[in-house]
């Protein structure tokens, strides 16, 4: 039987069937490998991309590739730095060993299971002594956008993908220098074989140039700008890179970049260009909102802005460029009155709707004459609720069909947690300490925040929100992820949520229920620590977190490192860094391993009721679990038969604690078919309250 594709394109579709002798084709053009397709390789256009009426480009092998006819016309302009040319010259010597690029190279990024990073040659002359990458190979140029790509793009992608952008910079390099330049450098911070500082002296001289030109910015430029002044915030620049971030909303509202027109006048009739500039826009507002979390200064630089650009599209259809019809924010905004099939809207776009729903109700903690507590909280409940419960059930599953995770729902369940823990603590059982003041993540402790005159079923309810929002929060950082492939932002969220997580080690969690919310603090500052090593900031909201952890749980040097104080001694006098920040040391040997992780226990104070009001037993205190600074007693005087204390007496029965329903916030028990081994049903209510561990 014959297609209708097929009787049109007889000659092109002879190419693709079934032949019993198969001849391997080692070469593809740019658009069949980037969709995983088979290609023929034929010039100047592969069969396929001449029956879709699609451009075919051809990328340089590193070892030499096929020879083409001089007579062969091509239909990319001949500048292109990677494309096959009439003759190729054999390869250098000095480039034979260097390795040929995976056919899936385009698409590398959105793996979801960690694997080593690629050692990168510096070229003339080593950028590990710190010389400029001037003179940078083809190869080294590759291999620093395939670290962009795979670690940064997927969780900013408003950049074009990378096929697509590898043909504009054959077109047009001047404009693009800068954004090339830019993504070299971040992805250089991957790169563990080349140091990033030698490629920034070029990001900058690019951004200099173009100032003293007095040229018209592009979109291009737009998102140069956002990129760099990320890096440069998380490299622990912050006020130079919110500097940047001022910049760059100026550029991106003088261009109009935030009304449908821009992507409709500057995106040449291509639905790729135009859905870049789409998601330029919105990458800007979510980064907006994201430092405004991070530095708790409320509202948004961009609050003020009436957006009309569409909403971007998901990101499989980006990548492949098969762009559809946008949706727009009215429809988005009157999603609650659409039918089922008019609600398909991308990850992408319900992060947006998530983060325009926090800055209206975040607006309430502006400086001057803020909002009480309790009326921001209530409004951010019913702004988070309303987007989990609109969420669609396809899109309640985290886990893509591949089995690697949606990056932009990631994104989102992190900041409703993030959010819940923010706002609700201030409001429960759970006291500051003057110490969190130590971190630039941790938020200022408001006036009445330790107030003992709370209404106690009140406290209850938003402790347990408290607690489970941890809980979940912490389950996401157990998924099957590369974690330095989440934005940086990530770690100042890790560290809030840390911080109240210490303050319920301090003040709620007993025996066992407390050694394995102990393992989830752990949980935390490993995923601190591996994100330390690509961004200074967290490495410094690492050493800020161990410095509080240390003493709200008043653990002493002894209780950390066995090793005796000369020792020590001698140690720190090799270190310029302040004891206080010092950073952990290794783990001791096996036999001294045991004596240190095993955290004594502190039998119940109280018979195992929950409704029990006897006093306390003066059993000796945890030094674990008591601050020795303190110099009044905890609040939380009832502890229950499951490890947990609860503050007054007597409190209501846990069904009616947590019996609220915070209705979408996503069970990590549904992010997986049931098909798999995984299985996080226990984790629907927080396990530490709910059950006893024992």
């Amino acid at each position: 039987m014959v297609t209708p594709v097929e009787s049109q394109h007889p000659e092109s579709m002879a190419s693709f069937a079934p032949t019993r002798h198969f001849i391997r084709v080692s070469l593809a053009c740019v658009q069949c490998r980037s969709r995983h397709l088979k290609c023929d390789a034929k010039a100047p256009r592969c069969s396929r991309c001449q029956t879709d009426g699609k451009q075919c480009t051809y990328l340089k092998s590193r070892r030499g590739g096929r020879r083409r006819p001089t007579s062969s016309p091509s239909p990319v302009p001949a500048d292109l730095p990677m494309q096959h040319t009439a003759a190729l010259p054999p390869p250098p010597p000095e480039c034979a060993s260097l390795p040929v690029p995976d056919e899936n190279i385009f698409n590398d990024a959105y793996c979801g299971v960690p694997r080593s990073i690629p050692m990168v040659t510096p070229t003339r002359g080593s950028t590990s002594s710190g010389s400029s990458p001037t003179a940078n190979s083809e190869a080294q140029i590759e291999d620093l956008l395939n670290m962009y790509y795979k670690y940064f793009h997927i969780s900013h992608p408003c950049v074009l993908p990378r096929w697509s952008f590898q043909i504009r910079l054959s077109q047009d390099p001047a404009t693009l220098r800068p954004l090339l330049l830019t993504m070299q450098y971040i992805g250089a911070l991957f790169t563990p074989s080349v140091t990033s500082s030698a490629f920034e002296p070029e990001v900058l001289q690019s951004f200099a140039d173009f100032r003293a030109s007095g040229a018209k910015p592009t979109g291009y430029h737009v998102q140069a700008w956002l990129l760099y002044s990320m890096a440069v915030y998380w490299c622990n620049e912050i006020e130079r890179g919110l500097k940047l971030l001022d910049e760059t909303i100026r550029m991106a509202l003088d261009l109009g970049m935030h009304l449908d027109s821009f992507a409709q006048r500057y995106g040449e009739n291509n639905p790729l260009l135009e859905e870049s500039w789409r998601r330029t826009w919105w990458q800007l507002y979510v980064i907006d909102g994201h430092v405004a979390g991070s530095t708790h200064t409320f509202p948004f630089r961009t609050s003020h802005i009436q957006p009309t650009t569409a909403l971007p599209c998901e990101e499989e259809l980006y990548e492949k460029g098969e762009i559809p019809k946008p949706r727009t924010l009215y429809e988005y905004d009157m999603r609650e009155f659409a039918d089922d099939e008019d609600q398909d809207f991308s990850s992408f776009a319900h992060l947006v709707g998530l983060t325009r729903g926090l800055d209206l109700a975040l607006s309430g903690r502006r400086p001057n004459n803020p909002d009480p507590p309790s009326v921001v909280c209530s409004r951010v409940d019913t702004c988070m609720r309303a987007w989990c419960s609109l969420i669609p059930p396809k899109k309640r599953c985290l886990a893509r069909e591949d089995g690697t995770i949606d990056e932009q729902l990631f994104k989102a369940n992190m900041l409703v947690h993030t959010y819940i823990v923010d706002l609700h603590r201030e409001l429960s059982s759970l006291s500051y300490s003057p110490i969190e003041s130590v971190s630039r993540c941790a938020p200022p402790a408001p006036a009445d925040a330790n107030n003992p005159n709370k209404t106690p079923k009140d406290v209850q309810i938003h402790t347990s929100k408290v607690l489970l929002a941890v809980d979940k929060f912490n389950d996401l950082l157990t998924l099957p992820t590369t974690i330095i492939s989440h934005t940086p932002f990530v770690i100042c969220m890790i560290a809030n949520t840390t911080i109240a997580h210490l303050s319920a080690c301090k003040h709620l969690y007993r025996d066992k229920t407390l050694q394995i919310e102990r393992e989830r603090i752990r949980l935390n500052m490993g995923a601190l620590k591996t994100l330390s090593m690509y961004w200074p900031l967290g490495k410094r909201t690492y050493r800020e977190m161990a410095t509080i952890a240390r003493d709200i749980l008043s653990l002493t040097d002894r209780d950390i490192s066995p090793i005796s104080n000369s020792d020590r001694a001698a140690v720190r006098s090799l270190d310029t860094t302040p004891p206080a920040m010092q950073p952990s040391p290794p783990p001791p040997p096996p036999a001294a391993a045991t004596a240190l992780t095993s955290t004594p226990t502190v039998a119940p104070t109280v018979a195992p009721t929950v409704a029990s009001t006897q006093a306390p037993s003066t059993a000796p205190p945890n030094p674990i679990l008591h601050n020795h600074h303190d110099q009044q007693p905890a609040m939380i005087p009832n502890t229950t038969s499951h490890g947990v204390i609860m503050p007054h007496a007597p409190p209501a029965s846990y069904p009616d604690v947590l019996s609220f329903d915070f209705n979408g916030i996503f069970d990590v028990g549904d992010l997986f078919d049931k098909s798999m081994t995984y299985d996080y049903s226990v984790l629907s209510l927080p396990s530490s309250v709910t059950q006893d561990v024992s």
